[in-house]
This record gives C-alpha cells, structure tokens and sequence, in this order.
C-alpha cells in the first residue's frame, strides 16, 4: 500500500534526523536530548497565518505563527513558510526567536523554484538562513524550517523574516505555519 510506505519513510526520516540532532548536541552541558524521546502524536501547539503580511529590511515577528511553549523544556519545532517576491534577484530571510534558550538550533531549506533550493543553519535566536533569489518573480514558493530549543522558561517560539534587499519586497504568504512538539 503506498500509503503505508510513505509512512514509513517519513517515520524512518524523523526519527533519522532526530538522531543526527542529538548526537550534534552531545557537547551540550547538562545534555538536555539525553532523555528526549522522537515527538509522538500531535503537536502540542500549532499556528495558521491567514492573511498575507508585508516584510520590512529589518528582521520581524509577523502576527499569527507564534507557537506558545508554556513551560521550559526541550523543544522540536517546524515552520512551513510560503513566501512570494517581487522580482527575481530578491530572496527571502528566514529565522527564529523564543525564549531565553540553553540550546537552540535549526535548519531551514529555501526552495527558489522546481528544481534549485538553498539551506543554512542557526545556532542561536535570530541567525537569518538567506535564500538569494527566485525563478519566478510574483509566484508563491515555500522554505522548512526544522529546530530544537531547550528553553530556561515558558514563552513564545517565532517565525521572524525579512527582504534579502532593502530595495525590493517579500511578503508571507496564507497557509505559513508552525508547530511544536515536547521532547519528554
């Protein structure tokens, strides 16, 4: 059944990635990963943006995909972004803020057409991971952004973008999203 496979994949990919995080983060004092299980079930907090929001040069929380972490603990999150700009040599930047953190990493791939994507990484709140160009100016392209946070206290985990250029514009696009999972 292809249904079952594609299950099994993605599973297989979790919990692949989990792994490669945790061994990363072994070097970490106090190893907050050495109890942390792969997520089960549901994410324990979710956000939907509905409506389209315009970029600023300056890194910004937009309103509406921010996850609320309500106590400290160890973090895996996701954002699904969906983005547009306005001409081709203009990118997208991405990052991530939340509460004041032991640890925080992440990942994200920007994809700038069918077949070419760009990817970085951050290791601390608000590193932007750049996406330089698209293949088509006007039309809806996506990034992922994969991460884990040990935070010191409860608080708000956010999507932050920006313009790659202060010349041009980008804007987020209905349908970004982002959840977050407990690592217990």
């Amino acid at each position: 059944m292809p249904g079952v496979m594609l299950d099994r994949v993605s599973d297989e990919a979790t919990q692949r990635n989990f792994e490669r995080m945790s061994a990363a983060f072994e070097s970490i004092q106090g190893d907050p990963l050495r109890y942390a299980k792969k997520p089960q079930g549901t994410a324990s907090a979710f956000a939907w943006l509905k409506q389209p929001i315009a970029d600023t040069t300056a890194l910004a929380v937009p309103s509406g995909v921010n996850l609320t972490l309500p106590v400290k603990g160890v973090y895996m999150f996701r954002f699904v972004v969906f983005f547009r700009t306005v001409i081709t040599t203009t990118g997208i930047g991405l990052a991530v803020t939340g509460p004041p953190a032991a640890m925080v990493r992440y990942g994200a791939m920007i994809y700038q057409s069918a077949i070419a994507l760009q990817n970085g990484v951050g290791e601390t709140y608000s590193a932007v991971i750049l996406g330089t160009a698209v293949a088509a100016a006007s039309s809806t392209r996506h990034a992922v952004i994969d991460g884990i946070a040990a935070t010191n206290e409860p608080g708000d985990l956010s999507l932050m973008f920006r313009t790659e250029v202060a010349a041009s514009a980008a804007m987020l696009m209905p349908g970004t999203y982002g959840m977050v999972w407990r690592a217990e």
